[in-house]
């Protein structure tokens, strides 16, 4: 009885597909309908068929926010050669209002409207990744991103034209055709040809919005997608004859007969920059940079990049063109009237984006993205010139063809840290920073932290002098040299002034030879009394628990003796930690030094005298494995930490509350760290850049000898010392921010070890 009743209904669907194909008027839905039923009778086959619902999948519920759905769309017009993109709000306020995009791209013709568009994940991006007039590389993979249309209205219009076609094509889509429940193939779209005025391009009309626009999200919109597409081309790389000029987007909103454009602060507070900065590394791995200000009179010709490479070249990295504007937030620099506005717009979008073959790669250059370790240098104030991320608007390009060199996350979230990256971030970093130094330098300004400025090194004063004389002998005429006479006693005062400066650090270096002979001297001395007073404790510990046999039932002097003994023990503890650090340091040998061992080691030592003086050292914490420094001495993180630690119980001191030590540590690419707090008074802000000067200390003006409060006073060399060691391994050090409850934190940082290193 089944197979009658099923065999019944085939023929009658037969049937049925035969009558509408004798039609003269054919309807291709029911064609389709009717043919699809009868092969869903077919007992020995199954195949796969689409619910309609899947293009709500697709839209609405792929694509969560308005402004991400419009980004894709504008992805499209990119893809097809595109360089204007107009954005149209027009009865924005509430939904149900009409959003057109236009751009002036390729078009497409009627077999890539239905082969392509009209195909859900379409491989057309995967067999043509590169677009065929400006060889863009093209950025959907999936197929599916136009989809968003959905996302954003109920009705899609779309009228395109290609060069192939004569006429304007026109496509209509109800997205709420597209019910669950329903077959996707028994849909169908209404697709014919119009009259149109424009020659190539495509037009996106969509209708019925979802969601009223607000100025905020249109301008929200407009950013996002100025980010989303590298602003321009930097490599003016010719591709078939023709330049690619990037392209540009605009957005407008539409009230009645008014058309407003738009606009966003970032291009319009450009030219307040104060210099514009362009770098890039050629395909011989050779860095180059320039610089130019119209606001100083200042343009700095392309110059080569300095590198601390043997052959002066990056290994890896090739053909990397980087752009940014620099804005100094001072006085005269900036209109009042503009300042905040500005300073605001940078804090929001201020940074260094990198693009890819054109696109933008997340997370580089969003709020608080320091990936070129810009902030963290500029708290560090080695270098003085403004030089944070708030400080730049600008991007780097990535072009790559042949040769890959670089490789996305699997969460297309930024870049796997290889060779190239690291070299791409001390690229930008070193263009960057050095023009910054640069720029102070023609300003007058400081550039380093306990250096002379700039302008009065004197190598930079001298190379300046040749330069004029240089200038003034190309002058000759007739063989003959002409000088001006202003020109000379100008010069003549110059190198007065270079002897002076010379004069200067001469006597600074020579004062700086004596301290360390005095320093050498103290640490024989030194070394020579721990030698000699380490056996001294262990008799006088002996002496001691006699007399505690002879005045056990005498509670007051048994508790004297038993604070003796315990100062006794602390004292061994520490002659035997720093004779140990002289007898390692007799040995000239470097080696590797893992931060846990000497940290541990340190709070072992320091456990009783921190436990007599009141305070509290918290368990340390090591973030990762294998913490090594590059080879230093073992004995110079004794002298490290201790400096560290006299600094803190002096802070503490000055305060009634208990006190707290914690240290950390960890490890960053290609370096290892390690923080030092305390719970003491804090650092005046005042005091930041100075404490690593020589004989600088906060702390001699706090007790005398007449108050028995000498061990607060400090030399003033102990952190100079320390940031000597430091930096002569390549390292830094400087206030950072301390975690909570703590009131202050110096941070030490040092190449980390790879054993391929020969140091």
């Amino acid at each position: 009885m089944k197979d009658k009743n099923m065999n019944a209904g085939i023929e009658e669907l037969k049937s049925e597909l035969t009558a509408e194909l004798n039609k003269s008027a054919i309807n291709h839905s029911r064609i389709i309908e009717l043919s699809t039923q009868i092969a869903s009778h077919d007992e020995n086959s199954a195949r796969f068929s689409i619910d309609a619902g899947i293009i709500s999948r697709l839209g609405m519920e792929l694509v969560a926010r308005s402004e991400t759905a419009l980004s894709e769309l504008v992805k499209n017009a990119y893809d097809a050669d595109a360089t204007t993109v107009n954005i149209y709000f027009k009865d924005y306020k509430m939904s149900g209002g009409t959003l057109t995009i236009e751009d002036n791209g390729s078009g497409m013709s009627r077999d890539t409207l239905i082969n392509s568009f009209m195909r859900l994940s379409s491989t057309e991006k995967i067999r043509n990744p590169v677009s065929k007039k400006f060889n863009r590389k093209r950025s959907g993979r999936k197929g599916i991103g136009r989809f968003s249309a959905q996302r954003l209205g109920r009705q899609l219009t779309i009228l395109t034209k290609s060069s192939s076609e004569d006429h304007v094509l026109r496509l209509r889509v109800n997205w709420d055709d597209y019910l669950a429940g329903k077959d996707l193939s028994f849909i169908s779209n209404n697709l014919d040809f119009v009259d149109s005025e424009f020659s190539t391009g495509t037009t996106l009309i969509i209708e019925g919005l979802r969601d009223a626009w607000t100025d905020n999200m249109m301008k929200d919109a407009l950013k996002s997608l100025r980010g989303l597409l590298q602003p321009f081309p930097l490599s003016k790389k010719i591709i078939k004859n023709s330049i690619d000029p990037g392209m540009s987007i605009s957005i407008f909103r539409i009230d009645g007969d008014l058309i407003t454009k738009v606009t966003d602060n970032v291009n319009v507070f450009k030219e307040y920059a104060l210099a514009e900065i362009e770098g890039y590394v050629d395909f011989d791995g050779t860095g180059y940079y320039s610089i130019s200000s119209d606001k100083l009179g200042f343009h700095q010709d392309i110059e080569e990049l300095p590198y601390d490479s043997i052959n002066n070249k990056f290994p890896v990295l090739r053909n990397i063109h980087l752009k940014v504007y620099y804005f100094i937030f001072g006085k005269g620099l900036i209109p009042k009237a503009l300042a905040k506005s500005i300073h605001e717009t940078v804090k929001d979008q201020g940074g260094i984006r990198l693009y890819r073959n054109g696109f933008r790669v997340p997370p580089y250059g969003e709020p608080k993205n320091d990936w070129l370790g810009l902030d963290a240098s500029a708290t560090r104030r080695s270098i003085l010139p403004p030089h944070a991320n708030t400080n730049f608007l600008g991007f780097i390009e990535i072009m790559e063809e042949e040769i890959q060199q670089f490789e996305e996350l699997s969460s297309r979230e930024g870049l796997i840290d290889n060779d190239a990256f690291t070299e791409l971030k001390s690229f930008a970093y070193n263009v960057l920073t050095e023009s910054t130094k640069r720029i102070a330098g023609i300003r007058d300004k400081k550039v380093k932290g306990g250096t002379i400025k700039a302008t009065k090194s004197p190598l930079l004063s001298i190379s300046k002098i040749l330069d004029s004389l240089d200038h003034e002998i190309s002058k000759s005429v007739n063989n003959t040299i002409i000088f001006d006479e202003t020109a000379v006693e100008l010069l003549i005062k110059r190198i007065k002034n270079v002897k002076t400066l010379v004069k200067q650090q001469t006597e600074e270096y020579l004062n700086e030879i004596n301290m360390l002979r005095v320093l050498s001297s103290l640490g024989l001395l030194i070394g020579e009394f721990v030698h000699e007073i380490k056996r001294y404790p262990f008799y006088i510990a002996s002496d001691i628990k006699i007399l505690l046999q002879k005045y056990k039932d005498d509670p007051r002097s048994s508790d004297i003796l038993i604070r003796i003994l315990n100062n006794m023990k602390n004292l061994s503890s520490y002659t035997a930690y720093f004779d140990e650090s002289i007898s390692t340091n007799v040995s000239r040998e470097l080696k590797p030094i893992e931060l846990r061992d000497v940290v541990n080691a340190f709070i072992k030592v320091i456990k009783n005298d921190t436990s007599l003086v009141g305070i509290d050292i918290i368990d340390p914490q090591f973030k990762g494995y294998d913490l090594f420094t590059g080879p230093m001495h073992s004995s110079e993180w004794s002298s490290i930490l201790f400096n560290l630690y006299s600094n803190s119980k002096k802070s503490i001191k000055k305060q009634s509350n208990p006190g707290r030590i914690f240290i950390k540590a960890g490890k960053l690419p290609g370096k290892v760290y390690l923080e030092f707090m305390d719970n003491g008074i804090g650092l005046d802000d005042k005091y930041k850049d100075r404490i690593f000067d020589a004989f600088f200390t906060t702390s001699v003006q706090v007790g005398s000898e007449a108050d028995g409060n000498n061990d607060m006073a400090g030399s003033g060399l102990g952190l100079k010392i320390v940031k000597d060691i430091i930096t002569s391994y390549g390292g830094s050090i400087f206030v950072s921010e301390p975690d909570q409850s703590f009131n202050f934190a110096i941070r030490i940082e040092l190449p980390l070890y790879k054993e391929s290193t020969n140091v």
